[in-house]
């Protein structure tokens, strides 16, 4: 009896551990289980913040700059200039939730996901709109390139109205997926964990297609500057800068977008699990990784500014005109370029 009893409760227990291990593996895209202690997650993230910091710091001024001499240059009125404008302000939006996320990890508070949502729901919006607006301004810049003459004739504010639109439906269709999907699991509330389960799926898979598509949309643009007849310096100038833009492309926003997306994978953020009065959560390894992903696209956040100064005759006089406390005037040359880490246009002179 005494052995029968033994193996019952051996049975149960083999029973049990596989019923752990099936839940576990039950979860949606989670291929392991891995753990982070909240104190160790908190240790590393308050280094890895430092970057951060200077990220936003420096981009409220890079990206404020861009804003500014796009309100005051009477030249820079073309819908490319006016979306690059927007999308700096979205960038210096996106910043801000970097500072609900310090003050999250400095005081080491966890917070459920549900209420991370929006306590980060304007920066999210920003982001979102930001990497729409990657898009729309390099599919712009093609329409300005295959069909000039056509594209001289749209009304400039209708066409914008029509650009932003479509960037804030975007945002819109995943912040309802997000909120579908929200749980009430303990987070430190980095911009990107405003989503969770499906609704971070959706975010990060839609991230990824809409990087991959606008890496494409440069690749055409570049094959439209080699039929321009100008050989003139200011297009081979565009043609150099659209190299950069790929370039930092690349490395900013598909990289972490690519990352999260394995991240997705191999990882999940659902639950927790107790271990020698210890409580280990699964968005803190989620959140730690999330934090070093992201390297790339909030560097990629700050570089257009200097791009604009380096490689744009337009944008390097309104520069300058500005610091200058001057008016910004027109750019000499048959063409004055505006390039940046994400965007093209050429402005015949």
């Amino acid at each position: 009896m005494v052995r029968q009893e033994e193996k019952k409760n051996t049975t149960a227990n083999k029973s049990t551990i596989v019923f752990q291990y099936i839940q576990v593996r039950s979860i949606p895209m989670a291929l392991v289980s891995w753990y982070l202690p909240p104190s160790i997650a908190f240790y590393i993230q308050k280094y890895g913040a430092v970057y951060l910091f200077v990220t936003v710091i420096v981009g409220f001024f890079a990206n404020g700059f861009i804003v500014l001499i796009t309100f005051r240059s009477r030249y820079l009125r073309s819908p490319c200039n006016i979306l690059i404008a927007i999308q700096a302000a979205m960038d210096i939006l996106t910043s801000f939730g970097h500072l609900v996320y310090f003050y999250f990890l400095y005081t080491e508070t966890l917070i459920p996901f549900s209420q991370c949502y929006f306590y980060q729901f304007i920066p999210c919006s920003a982001m979102n709109i930001t990497t729409a607006l990657m898009l729309a301004i390099g599919l712009d810049r093609f329409l300005c390139l295959k069909y000039a003459v056509k594209y001289k004739t749209w009304p400039v504010k209708i066409y914008t109205s029509m650009v932003l639109t479509a960037c804030v439906l975007y945002d819109a269709l995943i912040k309802l997926v997000g909120y579908a999907t929200l749980t009430d699991d303990p987070v430190i509330c980095l911009i990107a964990d405003g989503y969770v389960g499906l609704g971070k799926d959706t975010w990060v898979g839609t991230q990824v297609l809409i990087n991959c598509a606008v890496v494409f949309v440069y690749k055409n643009i570049r094959s439209e500057m080699k039929l321009l007849e100008d050989d003139g310096k200011e297009a081979k100038k565009l043609v150099r800068s659209l190299y950069t833009i790929v370039l930092f492309y690349t490395f900013g926003w598909l990289m972490t977008m690519c990352l999260l997306g394995v991240l997705r994978v191999l990882t999940t953020e659902y639950g927790s699990f107790k271990a020698k009065a210890t409580v280990y959560f699964r968005p803190n390894l989620v959140v730690t990784c999330e934090l070093f992903a992201g390297v790339f696209a909030n560097v990629n956040m700050v570089i257009p500014a200097f791009v604009y100064y380096q490689r744009s005759t337009v944008y390097n006089m309104a520069f300058k005109r500005f610091f200058r406390g001057g008016k910004v005037g027109t750019a000499s040359g048959s063409y004055a370029v505006a390039s940046t880490g994400r965007s093209a246009y050429i402005y015949k002179g």
